[in-house]
């Protein structure tokens, strides 16, 4: 177990659950409970029952009478609702109950009110999911951060900071330092407090929903998708978090762009009067039609910095040339010229906190080939391979001969995870060259890669993390080739 997740899960600081919302919790997950059991719960603590009700008649629900009593309010708003209700007042109170210095709880509050509120209508409009869960779920999502900030407060603003307001950037700077992220925080808390499985798993996937479990994937798609609006909202990235919101909502849920801003509007001005409800502080700013402005404006200037990026990378690429920084028998950038866009990738992965990763690729059984088809079959294979490698990758990505029959892929902007994903689409297509020996009976290639992503605490340098490429490259040597393998 890391040593921070340990940390958290022992500090006495970490919020536990009331006996009320103990029971809550159990309630909520037996589909036998009598309304009477669940009112009696509630009715345990008055400052609870006058929430619940004080909710049940806020135009947020709109009902036409007024409700007086919790059974009344299970009878006309459902079982699930009102007990979804009563937990979301009992954790957005324990929760509260952690705040220290050093954090920017107003903030914290906001986004995941935000976020609960979002995750909420789009379940309700596309019944997808439980709306009333999906609501918890975008309320707790950032649990797990609230848990390390109380734990470490002093170590983690300086990672909160740099991450500026991007959750994914979070989790990938918090498991560089310490090892875990907030998500596996939150997991493991969410679990203790022995919540709905769905719920759990909300907060544990929120950042990568193709990785939940089947049965609680849309509602993590909520909570996921309502973050990026959340972020949107924000005043740190809102250009990029307002870019991918749009795009999700497009790809995961068919919205068009109207249809999505119109979404951003709702969601602030619902999470306005929620906010009462859950007695959060007033966080001020902007109004509605005010951050969607915003957003359009960041989102605006992040377009033109994306061209100037692309002229950027044009000129570096002139430069490569100019350099004569090409192999002359495949095409592709040679070595030096690897190793100084290495060199500057390395210095903006470890000022943005961006991905990075690199390939090493060695051509299987090379010398067979050379030794009985002759060196001209070899430079074709050479030169197959090469074209291969460049068809199989982004225009952005470096395509290098390292030496001899080793090539190396440098991915800016990948992960381990996506750079496996790359290597392993290009092992097919090296599987699939059509090479002839001079009888005409094709020859069978293969290539074994290794992967590795930069890690500014391993890697003081591009040859540091070029070698753990390419240790991973002997391990699929070993292992038996034609396969990935990737550092540990």
């Amino acid at each position: 177990m890391p040593q921070l997740l340990e940390r958290v899960l022992t500090s006495p600081n970490l919020p536990s659950l009331p006996v009320a919302a103990m029971r809550l919790v159990q309630l909520a997950q037996d589909p036998e409970v009598e309304i009477d059991d669940f009112a009696n719960v509630i009715s345990t603590d008055p400052a609870l029952t006058s929430r619940v009700l004080r909710a049940a008649n806020s135009s947020y629900y709109g009902l036409a009478n007024n409700v007086s009593t919790i059974p009344r309010a299970v009878m006309v708003l459902g079982l699930s609702t009102v007990r979804m209700l009563a937990l979301g007042f009992t954790l957005v109170q324990t929760m509260q109950g952690a705040q220290g210095p050093h954090f920017d709880y107003t903030g914290f509050w906001r986004r995941n009110l935000l976020t609960g509120v979002g995750a909420r209508l789009v379940a309700m409009q596309l019944r997808t999911a439980d709306p009333e869960e999906a609501f918890i779920g975008g309320l707790l999502h950032g649990v797990g951060i609230l848990a390390i900030q109380g734990t470490i407060p002093q170590e983690y603003a300086g990672v909160v900071t740099a991450a500026r307001g991007d959750h994914k950037l979070l989790a990938q700077l918090e498991r560089q330092q310490f090892e875990t992220d907030h998500a596996e925080i939150a997991r493991e808390l969410t679990t203790a407090w022995t919540l709905p499985s769905a719920l759990v798993s909300a907060v544990s996937y929120y950042l990568d929903v193709d990785a939940c479990p089947p049965e609680s994937r849309e509602l993590a798609r909520c909570v996921g998708f309502a973050r990026l609006l959340a972020e949107a909202s924000g005043e740190l990235n809102p250009g990029e978090a307002y870019r991918d919101y749009i795009a999700s909502a497009a790809a995961w849920y068919g919205f068009s762009e109207s249809e999505a801003e119109k979404l951003f509007l709702e969601v602030q001005r619902d999470a306005a009067e929620t906010r009462e409800l859950f007695e959060i502080p007033d966080w001020g700013g902007p109004n509605p039609a005010e951050l969607l402005q915003r957003a359009h404006a960041a989102l605006a200037e992040l377009s033109l910095h994306a061209v100037e990026e692309q002229v950027r990378w044009r000129k570096e690429a002139e430069t490569l040339a100019d350099e004569v920084a090409t192999d002359p028998l495949t095409g592709v950038a040679n070595r030096r010229a690897l190793s100084g866009r290495l060199t500057r990738e390395i210095e903006i992965a470890r000022s943005t906190g961006s991905p990075l990763s690199v390939l090493m690729i060695d051509l299987d059984h090379f010398k067979t080939v050379n030794d009985t088809q002759g060196h001209g079959r070899g430079d074709d294979l050479l030169r197959a391979l090469a074209a291969v490698l460049r068809k199989g990758v982004r225009p952005r990505d470096v395509v290098a001969r390292y030496g001899g029959d080793e090539f190396s892929v440098l991915l800016p902007g990948s992960g381990l995870r996506a750079a496996v994903f790359v290597g392993e689409r290009l092992r097919q297509g090296v599987e699939k060259l059509d090479l002839r020996d001079a009888d005409g009976k094709r020859l069978a290639i293969t290539a074994s890669f290794g992967v590795a992503e930069y890690n500014p605490v391993e890697h003081e340098g591009p040859e540091a993390l070029l070698a753990q490429a390419d240790r991973a490259l002997y391990e699929a040597k070993r292992a038996g080739r034609n396969q990935v393998a990737h550092a540990a």
